[in-house]
């Protein structure tokens, strides 16, 4: 029981527990996921489903309207995920359960749209991680032996 509430307590499958545990180590700017969504949504490979506007009409718009799409972006961007990691639990907390069974997926395609969304957060973070964390060494005085030696 004691161990159950530990993984509720400490669940990072929940953007705001992301946020917490990444942005004190990036910098004024660069914080995940609001400060990033230009980047994001301008990328060739950002899907309407992620954000709620195509990269070309993101583009296209001025800069207040670029402004207000980045913010809807941001619930957009939340409210994906918040299904996705839901589904996941549903998943591995009920479908095991004599009373319940697996739910139907919505859409066609729906499994390979999840998967290519999941590689897109995790990919872009990754990218976004592995250039603050450098930045982050740096801020701290560590030297350039040090930051050679942890690969960044």
């Amino acid at each position: 029981m004691a161990a159950r509430k530990m993984m509720e307590r400490e669940n990072v499958i929940r953007f705001s527990a992301i946020q917490s545990l990444f942005n004190k180590f990036f910098r004024k700017g660069h914080k995940f996921f609001g400060d990033l969504l230009d980047g994001w949504i301008s990328r060739p490979d950002a899907k309407i489903r992620l954000f709620g506007v195509s990269r070309a009409d993101y583009l296209a718009m001025n800069d207040l309207d670029k402004h207000n799409a980045r913010k809807n972006a941001n619930d957009q961007l939340e409210d994906r995920f918040r299904a996705i990691f839901q589904r996941r639990h549903d998943c591995i907390h009920n479908c095991d359960r004599p009373r319940m069974s697996p739910q139907p997926l919505d859409k066609g395609g729906t499994v390979l749209k999840v998967i290519q969304d999941i590689e897109y957060l995790v990919n872009r973070s990754n990218e976004h991680i592995n250039t603050e964390f450098r930045q982050f060494l740096v801020s701290t005085g560590c030297s350039a032996v040090t930051i050679g030696q942890t690969g960044y």
